[in-house]
């Protein structure tokens, strides 16, 4: 049997010291510091912008100036994010920062491998359509930036929030989904989903999938003796998890990099939830 693992010593502390947003200029970046600053009011939150998202603000006749023009419109951006998000209403200490370098390595850099960090970003255009809910072929630049997005929630030595534009914004979340199979990293997320559910009021909802690699109900049911039947699900965790009608899906992350992280579940309810997801490390 695995043991809930003891993360957080009091259980009324918010799971997150410190909050990092990647902005960049768009509002789905800008939605992401506002959510992160709901699951942990209070924590100083950094804005950073990474030069290499902003190259497509470049011009073929700006080529001399490139870098100092790609400076100033980064420093507009977090600029006019932490304006934002001062009239939205935030509270705690908001620092910015302009970083050159890829995406993946000036967020690890920032956050400083600190595993009671939350590094936030925002979605591009919402999940990419599936199968089970085509809304159209995302062009060529938003599949890049999906894929940039799952590099960063592979490599990130902390928790991700990967943020989509909720129902109700003012009541964000107000549910939280938490996927279950008796796992270490599967117990994580629950302890951290638990906090979260005190912390905001958001009601918890267990999403126990039997279409995976397999469930340890004992540790489960040892654990979370308030698991309900109805949180058991047929279908594969990803589906389940995707469906589950939340407005925050939390998730572990198994640890893995390079190619045994790619097609994780985590990585697959980021890129197909309608809902914002958090990957907890």
């Amino acid at each position: 049997m695995t043991a809930v693992p003891q993360l957080y010593p009091p259980a009324e502390a918010p799971p997150f010291d410190r909050l990092v947003c990647a902005v960049d200029g768009t509002p789905a970046s800008l939605e992401a510091a506002r959510q992160a600053c709901r699951l942990a009011p209070g924590r100083p939150l950094a804005l950073v912008c990474a030069l290499d998202t902003l190259e497509e603000l470049d011009r073929p006749g700006e080529i001399p100036a490139r870098s100092h023009h790609l400076r100033r419109v980064a420093e507009d951006i977090v600029e006019q994010a932490r304006a934002d998000l001062r009239r939205s209403g935030a509270v705690g200490v908001v620092e910015v920062a302009v970083e050159e370098g890829l995406l993946v390595d000036v967020l690890a850099f920032v956050t400083g491998g600190d595993v009671r960090t939350l590094l936030a970003l925002g979605s591009p255009r919402g999940s990419v359509p599936t199968p089970a809910h085509m809304a159209g072929v995302p062009d060529e630049q938003v599949l890049a930036q999906h894929e940039r997005l799952g590099t960063v929630v592979r490599q990130a030595p902390c928790s991700v929030l990967v943020a989509r534009r909720p129902r109700g914004p003012a009541a964000f979340p107000s549910v939280i989904a938490v996927g279950l199979d008796g796992s270490e990293t599967s117990l994580r997320a629950y302890a951290v989903a638990i906090r979260l559910s005190d912390a905001t009021g958001a009601a918890l909802r267990y999403v126990v999938a039997l279409g995976g690699k397999g469930v340890d109900m004992d540790t489960l049911q040892a654990v979370v003796p308030e698991l309900p039947l109805s949180s058991v699900d047929q279908r594969s965790p990803v589906r389940a998890l995707v469906a589950s009608d939340a407005d925050l899906v939390v998730v572990g992350h198994r640890g893995l990099h390079g190619l045994r992280a790619l097609g994780s579940v985590g990585e697959r309810v980021v890129a197909r939830s309608p809902a914002s997801v958090l990957v907890v490390r």
